[in-house]
């Protein structure tokens, strides 16, 4: 369990990493999401076409990479056996307002390391993970045991709620959140870091 106080915020970690079976490293924490940070991320200007806040807004970068990333950076890391003593840097963050019916598609990208998401609001969907490799992990084994099933899937599927932080590495994997099912707009702070 981590805790960390600035100012008045208060940021509590108490989650269980993930790495799915599939071969690629997702790592998956819970975070206390306090008022405001949620006003914050409500308050920001939106580009109504992309339903991206402005590029770069520095009060997001502050809250996104020195309170919440930063301080797990070094164990997803860890999980990729990179030198913890490496700084990384966040490149590009946006707060992505999710209206109700809407679903989400982010691709993978070779121009940053790490990507991720933290969720304001439980988004009332499932988050799914599709390996970019077109075959799964075990594809060169002739064997039954290379039927379906959840050691070589080329998927993962996780379903997030209020305060879930994910990291995972840009180049390796396409992210999807299924329709907001939710009948109030859903706030997703996403970002990438390199």
């Amino acid at each position: 369990t981590y805790r960390l106080s600035m100012k008045t915020n208060r940021v509590s970690f108490n989650s269980v990493d993930i790495v799915p079976a599939f071969g690629v490293p997702v790592y998956i924490q819970q975070a206390e999401i306090s008022k405001g940070m949620i006003i914050h991320a409500h308050s920001l200007l939106l580009d109504k076409t992309t339903g991206r806040t402005v590029k770069s807004d520095i009060a997001t970068q502050q809250v996104s990479y020195k309170v919440l990333i930063h301080t797990q950076l070094s164990q997803f890391a860890g999980l990729l056996s990179i030198d913890d003593r490496k700084k990384f840097e966040i490149v590009e963050s946006y707060v992505r307002k999710i209206e109700p019916g809407q679903s989400l598609k982010i691709d993978a990208r070779d121009d940053t390391t790490f990507s991720g998401m933290l969720f304001f609001h439980d988004p009332g969907c499932d988050m799914n993970y599709g390996y970019k490799g077109a075959d799964s992990w075990y594809s060169g084994i002739k064997d039954s045991f290379t039927e379906s099933n959840i050691l070589n899937s080329t998927e993962f599927t996780f379903t997030p709620t209020e305060g879930n932080l994910t990291i995972y590495p840009s180049a390796l994997l396409d992210l999807s959140l299924s329709p907001n099912t939710t009948n109030t707009n859903v706030y997703v702070l996403e970002y990438y870091l390199k």
